[in-house]
C-alpha cells in the first residue's frame, strides 16, 4: 500500500510536470501559427485577414509563455494575451 504523503507528493510532481509539458506544447503551437500565417499571407489562397490572425495569435501564444516563464507573478496579465476577442468566436463559429 502507498502511504498518503508519498501519494500526495506523486500527485504534486505529476501536476508540476503536466504544467511544464503544457507550456512546451504552447510554445510549439504558437511557433507553428507564425509560419502558417506567413504562408497564408504569401500564397494568396485564403483571405489576408486569416494570415494576420494567425500571425497575431502565434505571437500572443509565444509572448504569454515567455512572460509566464520569466516573470511568474504576472500570470493574470499573461493570460489576457491568449483570450481571443469576442468577434473571433463569432466569425469562426458562426454555426456553433
Amino acid at each position: 500500500m502507498v502511504d498518503l504523503p508519498d501519494a500526495a507528493q506523486q500527485v504534486t510532481l505529476l501536476i508540476t510536470l503536466s504544467e511544464g509539458f503544457r507550456a512546451v506544447g504552447t510554445v510549439f503551437f504558437g511557433a507553428w501559427l507564425i509560419p502558417m500565417g506567413l504562408l497564408v499571407l504569401r500564397s494568396g489562397i485564403a483571405w489576408r485577414w486569416i494570415g494576420w490572425v494567425l500571425l497575431v495569435g502565434g505571437t500572443r501564444y509565444l509572448a504569454n509563455t515567455l512572460l509566464i516563464t520569466l516573470v511568474p507573478d504576472t500570470t493574470a496579465i499573461a493570460d489576457l494575451l491568449v483570450i481571443p476577442p469576442p468577434s473571433a468566436n463569432s466569425r469562426f463559429c458562426s454555426r456553433c
